[in-house]
């Protein structure tokens, strides 16, 4: 079969907050991976086994989560994980079944998703993943461990992220994020190599917004590590016009770019990042150093509140916290603004799929076997398409 049930005690919780922990005696911790026989499911598995994203003496207990076609694959995916011996991993759980998937973990990184296939309109792709994650939402509401950590990597991962708060409503909303620290270490990559410096040299580049083409990654509050100090990236890289221009496009293109050099879409690095977005956000960020993470805005930096948007966090104790106080000049400001606006769109779209799905699935339940019923779930249908955020409403108040 493909699920290895832990000998562990469903009794024990799990701390929430790993490094707490007596190194000489962790428990494990479980980790999810969805779409875990996938490309960078592939990548991340061993990655988390090695300690690379919760520490070098840090166990964990691996669940992976797959569809059903997939079953075989993943099973392959664990024989690997076996044969590979690694001293941090203390088991491993290969599922079809979400609540077994789901159960007991308390960190989740959700890889799964339904990628835009040729000739699919934007709306299709949307609901397929709004129904996605729905159900892996219900799923961890009912059966992750307490204080479980949720990040979301499939695209579109922002609304992906904000669907699956919304269906997770014991979750708290700080402990639901999406990664846009893949973009975050692409523009650290960049200018690395722009000015010919380790990158572990280069800090504080921001992410703003969405992990699409409309972000705005800003290099304005950036610094670089030199003999003499800390410096402004401006300040060393003195080309304005190509920090505000080719820049900024090659970031934001960046995964087009992979996807046309390797004929498939970004694996390693989507997995390394995810490792240093759960890394930081659980053990903390260097004093100093901030990152990029898909959050739920509060409203900082004039962001609309209910949308999931990338921020400078720091992170200390298990928890992040938006670095607030940085001047925004006018050109920036426009930028935010641009990739917020793609997201209030996202966020609409995905509650007007969201609508006619609920919607569906009520006249099923109740059987529509009149014309004169059909036409009425018709009109209905037609007012959420007007105003999705009726979606939050009973159904029977309409």
């Amino acid at each position: 079969t493909l699920s290895q049930k832990s000998n562990i005690p469903n009794s024990i919780r799990f701390p929430a907050i790993i490094s707490d922990l007596d190194p000489m005696a962790k428990e494990p911790v479980r980790v999810l991976v969805t779409g875990a026989a996938g490309q960078i499911g592939y990548a991340l598995v061993p990655m988390i086994a090695r300690g690379i994203m919760l520490g070098a003496d840090q166990p964990v207990i691996l669940h992976m989560l797959d569809i059903p076609p997939a079953a075989e694959a993943l099973n392959g995916v664990k024989m690997e994980l076996i044969d590979a011996a690694f001293p941090l991993l203390k088991g491993v759980v290969a599922t079809t079944d979400a609540v077994e998937g789901c159960t007991g973990v308390n960190v989740a990184v959700m890889v799964g998703g339904f990628p835009r296939k040729e000739g699919m309109e934007r709306k299709d792709v949307m609901s397929k993943n709004v129904s996605i994650y729905k159900s892996q939402a219900a799923a961890l509401e009912k059966h992750a461990a307490p204080n479980c950590k949720v990040l979301v990597v499939a695209n579109p991962a922002n609304t992906n992220a904000l669907i699956l708060k919304e269906f997770a409503p014991s979750i708290p909303e700080k402990n639901i994020s999406c990664l846009t620290r893949l973009d975050h270490n692409r523009a650290l990559g960049q200018i690395s190599e722009r000015l010919s410096v380790p990158v572990s040299d280069v800090k504080n580049v921001i992410i703003w917004g969405n992990h699409s083409s409309s972000q705005y990654p800003d290099v304005n509050h950036a610094k670089v590590q030199t003999s003499s100090g800390e410096k402004p990236v401006r300040e060393l890289v003195k080309d304005d016009a190509w920090l505000d221009g080719e820049f900024i496009s090659t970031v934001q293109q960046r995964g087009a770019a992979i996807i046309k050099a390797r004929k498939l879409s970004s694996a390693l690095s989507a997995a390394s990042s995810a490792c240093d977005h759960i890394r930081d956000w659980v053990l903390g960020t260097p004093e100093g150093t901030f990152v990029s993470m898909g959050v739920y805005s509060d409203g900082s930096y004039s962001v609309p509140s209910g949308l999931i948007y990338s921020f400078p966090v720091t992170c200390r104790n298990g928890d992040w916290s938006i670095v607030q106080g940085l001047p925004i000049d006018e050109v920036s400001r426009k930028k935010m603004d641009l990739t917020a606006e793609e997201l209030k769109e996202e966020k609409d779209l995905a509650y007007s799929c969201l609508s006619q799905t609920l919607l569906e699935q009520n006249f099923h339940l109740q059987g529509v076997r009149s014309v004169k019923a059909f036409q009425g779930f018709v009109r209905i249908r037609s007012v959420f398409e007007r105003s999705p955020n009726t979606v939050l409403q009973p159904l029977w108040s309409l």
